[in-house]
């Protein structure tokens, strides 16, 4: 890691944003590095002061409601964007998914799995290990 890379990273690597390797790369500059353990200081710094000026505002109500009432308003206008949920998309997977279980829970219900039932299945006269296939 040189101080290119460093430097292009240290946003990402304030925020947590990079991998394990990354960041233990990035780490171990700054401790070897005084110019760039200095801007990593310098950016910090600013970043606590951003956040220290900077206070958490609600908004307000009136706001609020109008972003709910055009997004009712776009709902009504075009029901099938309902159809782009991922819900929407999953949703024959699970119907899928759900059949396939009822359908094997049925199978047991009725006396064993089709495999077991399959194995019993012989010519008439036919005892098992004998003939068949």
């Amino acid at each position: 890691m040189n101080c290119t890379d460093t430097t292009r990273l240290m946003n990402a690597y304030s925020d947590g944003e990079l991998e394990l390797a990354m960041s233990l790369a990035v780490e171990e500059h700054l401790e070897s590095c005084a110019r760039c353990r200095g801007s990593f200081a310098g950016l910090q710094a600013v970043r606590g002061a951003i956040g220290r000026g900077c206070e958490f505002q609600a908004a307000p109500e009136s706001l609020r409601s109008r972003v709910r009432a055009g997004l009712d308003g776009e709902c009504a206008r075009r029901p099938w964007a309902l159809l782009r949920s991922p819900l929407a998309v999953a949703a024959p997977g699970l119907v899928a998914l759900v059949l396939a279980g009822w359908l094997v829970v049925a199978e047991v219900m009725k006396g064993g799995s089709p495999a077991e039932r399959h194995r019993g299945m012989r010519p008439e006269g036919v005892p098992d290990g004998e003939g068949g296939r």
